[in-house]
């Protein structure tokens, strides 16, 4: 049922865009989740809480940028690959979703001179493995990134993947993606070379596991909350705010906030 709404509501606003020729995103609102009464006896007991409320927010993903106030000319650090900050940059320009994605598999594809899950696989693994913290990248892990992302939300031909992949789909995988393109900008030895020699250039304070827990040393950020609802599919908007007056009779919304104490 929630996978259904959530199609309904993308479709909806894909119709809207293109009867507008416009450009749009969707946000989840607070509350974004509601909960309708279908029997007296369900109407009696909505009435009677107080509140609903949600799981915390888990925390965001790690900050690998250094960050302005560090004192290094990265621009002269990283003057052998200027492409690779290009395209970078490009990525953080995109947001989130497909279009991250894509500019992130450019900066592995121009950093190796190669493309595709035969060619690029085993050298971004190989380099990925010999970071000096354990972080879990496997060759399945690299490989599904590539097979199993990157071309079903390219092809939407259906002849290379099964089915067409969305922004919703793309972002819980973005933060291992982007944390791997950050250290194949900074520390691959030899630019536009298929192989996976490694410099270490620049040691990053924070690090995302596999498992989705972060290594943090001194100095060391994580994101407060990473900006989606907890269903994984729609962004926060703080802004788009749903008062219970405003509801069908009878109708309560699940809070984010206050989880701990909601019933």
């Amino acid at each position: 049922m929630t996978k259904d709404a959530e199609s309904a509501l993308t479709e909806a606003a894909d119709v809207l865009a293109i009867t507008s020729q416009a450009r749009h995103e969707v946000y989840s609102p607070r509350p974004y989740v509601f909960l309708e009464p279908t029997t007296d006896e369900e109407r009696r007991q909505l009435a009677g809480i107080e509140r609903i409320g949600l799981p915390p927010l888990r925390p965001g993903p790690a900050r690998l940028a250094p960050g302005a106030h560090v004192n290094i000319d990265f621009r002269t650090l990283l003057a052998d690959r200027p492409v690779g900050i290009a395209l970078l940059g490009a990525a953080l320009s995109a947001g989130h979703g497909v279009a991250k994605l894509h500019d992130l598999m450019r900066v592995f594809e121009n950093a190796f001179a190669c493309a595709g899950v035969k060619l690029l696989v085993d050298p971004l693994t190989d380099f990925l493995k010999s970071y000096p913290w354990d972080l879990g990248y496997t060759r399945d892990e690299v490989r599904s990134w590539i097979k199993e992302l990157r071309n079903p939300a390219t092809h939407a031909d259906l002849t290379q993947a099964r089915t067409v992949l969305l922004d919703p789909d793309i972002e819980p995988y973005l933060p291992r993606v982007e944390q791997a393109a950050y250290d194949v900008l900074f520390n691959k030895r030899d630019w536009h070379k298929r192989d996976s020699a490694r410099l270490d250039r620049w040691h990053f304070k924070s690090m995302i596991r596999r498992d989705g827990s972060a290594i943090v040393s001194e100095g060391g950020e994580l994101q407060v909350f990473d900006q989606w609802d907890h269903l994984n599919v729609f962004r926060l908007k703080e802004a788009y705010h749903i008062t219970e007056d405003t509801l069908p009779d009878g109708w309560r919304g699940l809070d984010w906030y206050g989880a701990d104490s909601g019933a």
